[in-house]
């Protein structure tokens, strides 16, 4: 898990670092949008990859089911055993693939925090760019947490489908093997 800050330190760092510095506040912002924006980039490759593996173990269990007349003759107990798990490890992975996919709730930006006025805030651009720090800080870390969740799913996803990639395979050379 990645280091991170919480709300209260980062009010207390933009309270007393570089107060009445815009420049300072400026290059906060700048790298606050930066990561923002990683985040959310980072939380499109992984549904990239979730809709990928669903793809690839839903086409595994496609060809299982319409060649089942071929597949469930004679099959020896090792083979019925390693078809289980290549069944049970695509269905895996399209499951954890999808619930990666699904929509988490989480807060976003607000009308109250874009026009904030407690304590003076719209009176001074420099103390309203910190009050703005804050939001974006407090949305990325819930971001965060939610890509860390779809990761987990993702990379679950991945091992399940290289299993049931390995277990076809096996089984493949297997009837090949027992073909020839």
């Amino acid at each position: 898990m990645r280091y991170s800050l919480t709300s209260d330190v980062v009010r207390e760092r933009l309270g007393n670092s570089g107060m009445g510095k815009p420049d300072v506040t400026d290059q906060l912002c700048a790298f606050g949008r930066m990561l923002l924006d990683e985040t959310l980039s980072r939380n499109n490759q992984l549904e990239s990859k979730a809709t990928a593996v669903i793809g690839f173990s839903g086409a595994i269990l496609a060809f299982l089911v319409t060649q089942a007349r071929s597949w469930l003759v004679d099959l020896s107990p090792f083979e019925q055993i390693i078809m289980g798990c290549v069944v049970a490890s695509a269905f895996a992975a399209t499951v954890a693939a999808f619930l990666a996919l699904l929509i988490s709730r989480f807060a976003w930006f607000s009308d109250a925090q874009w026009f904030q006025t407690e304590g003076g805030v719209l009176e001074d651009a420099d103390r309203l760019k910190r009050f703005h720090l804050l939001a974006i800080h407090s949305i990325n870390r819930k971001f965060e947490t939610a890509n860390d969740l779809k990761a987990g799913r993702v990379a679950f996803a991945q091992r399940m489908l290289a299993l049931a990639t390995i277990g076809l395979a096996a089984a493949l050379a297997i009837r090949l093997t027992n073909a020839l």
